[in-house]
């Protein structure tokens, strides 16, 4: 394990896996402790195709785009610089940019992907509605 101590008294320790690769962790901040797991940032043709798309919060009034370039996954804005996002679990990301700490994704009657939930600290659950594309599978 590694182990590193900041100037605010938070701390973060790492294990490794057994070829010598950063596997995980704990961070303890303000005396909270919270364990971590390492992102597969590996994202599939197959996967990419599901969440890719355009989505628009009416609370926010705002479009955000999920667009996969050479085999990374990204949340775009035509005001901010893309941001990567990565598989967590089963229908959800987690996002490299603070506000889109967590996606949950919610899927129509047919299985498809029709929108999201993004949390961070401060906000939670604010509903993402996937756009109509001209794909059967939107609808």
């Amino acid at each position: 394990t590694d182990s590193f101590i900041s100037e605010n008294s938070s701390s973060q320790q790492f294990t490794r896996d057994s070829q010598g690769a950063i596997a995980g962790g704990t961070f303890e901040i303000a005396g909270i402790e919270c364990a971590a797991k390492k992102l597969d940032s590996t994202v599939g043709d197959d996967l990419a195709a599901e969440y890719v798309g355009d989505y628009f919060s009416p609370e926010l009034n705002v479009t955000y785009s999920i667009v996969f370039r050479e085999g990374i996954l990204m949340v775009t804005h035509p005001r901010l610089e893309g941001f990567q996002v990565f598989p967590y679990g089963p229908d959800e990301l987690a996002g490299a940019y603070w506000v889109f700490a967590k996606m949950e994704f919610e899927r129509n009657l047919g299985g498809h992907v029709s929108g999201f939930r993004a949390s961070n600290p401060r906000d939670r659950n604010i509903f993402f509605e996937r756009l109509y594309s001209g794909r059967e599978e939107d609808r």
